[in-house]
């Protein structure tokens, strides 16, 4: 049986297109973080054409407009999950905590790749390519993001991600 969504299908097909991506080019997939796998494929997939370029949506892509009411409502009532805790879910708590999680993950990638003209995103591609050549993700992340506070950068995205229309 096949579903087609006008809306929804294409963005879901690249967001498992993105899955792929990262499978084949990593052998150490399964060492990536749930935020990571869903975040970044949900970032990825939600893009639009301008001017003839194909560039990553700012909030108004289909997946970003199913998330962003979501993740700016558990903000603004102190729900969305402490950094230190997101970045160490495991697959099981992950799944249990949707649709929040995933809207976490969106807001977050897409933070981390938009933010003041890509301030972070290095780091993030940095992260990727540590965690593909085989190093935990903890100490992936402790070398992409050294010199960045956990805490500052969960108020930046706090604030990027409520002020995004």
């Amino acid at each position: 049986a096949a579903y087609w969504d006008p809306e929804l299908t294409k963005p879901c097909l690249a967001h498992e297109a993105v899955h792929q991506f990262v499978h084949l080019t990593s052998r150490f997939m399964y060492m990536y973080p749930e935020w990571f796998h869903e975040g970044l494929a949900d970032t990825l997939a939600d893009y639009e054409i301008a001017d003839g370029k194909l560039t990553l949506a700012t909030g108004r892509g289909t997946l970003g407009r199913m998330r962003l009411p979501l993740i700016q409502e558990a903000i603004r009532e102190g729900k969305s999950i402490r950094f230190a805790e997101f970045l160490k879910l495991s697959e099981k708590k992950f799944q249990e905590g949707s649709p929040l999680t995933y809207a976490q993950a969106w807001s977050f990638c897409h933070f981390l790749m938009t933010f003041q003209e890509g301030r972070y995103r290095k780091r993030l591609m940095s992260f990727y390519e540590t965690v593909r050549g085989g190093t935990s993700s903890d100490k992936a992340w402790a070398k992409a993001f050294e010199g960045v506070k956990l805490d500052d950068l969960e108020k930046e995205w706090k604030e990027f991600i409520g002020g995004l229309r």
